[in-house]
């Protein structure tokens, strides 16, 4: 995840021999955030994303929620094209515009306030499932 762009961050990789510091992950605050939202789960349409407290795994030394890659993928074949209902519901996720950056900056920030930042967002957002997009279901071979 990343703190400007949420999930939708698709790391690559780069080869180079220059001679580059260890850092550690950089916390903002997402572990807390995401424990006190999971609106991904809760509109999973497939289950793929664990639900509740204490849901999370220890991968590579990081603890983190750990998605069922079977479920997701069934669940892709059984509709005929890729879902991604959980990057468009995640808070993380929205337009980095002023308003956006200015409430991850909060979440990052006052911890005390995430809990409000979730119950604003589904208050504002509400999540309604609505029609796919035509180029998601459309054949264009």
């Amino acid at each position: 995840m990343s703190k400007e762009i949420g999930n939708n961050f698709r790391p690559g990789a780069v080869a180079t021999d220059l001679p580059l510091a260890h850092d550690r992950p950089v916390d903002f605050g997402l572990q807390d955030f995401c424990e006190k939202c999971g609106i991904c789960a809760e509109f999973c349409p497939s289950g793929a994303l664990p639900k509740g407290e204490n849901q999370q795994v220890m991968v590579r030394g990081v603890r983190r929620w750990q998605m069922d890659p079977e479920k997701c993928y069934m669940y892709w074949c059984t509709i005929g094209h890729g879902c991604g209902i959980c990057q468009a519901v995640c808070p993380w996720n929205h337009k980095n515009n002023l308003f956006h950056s200015l409430v991850r900056e909060t979440a990052e920030r006052f911890p005390y306030l995430r809990s409000l930042l979730v119950k604003g967002e589904e208050l504002t957002y509400s999540h309604k499932p609505g029609p796919e997009p035509r180029w998601m279901t459309d054949d264009i071979f």
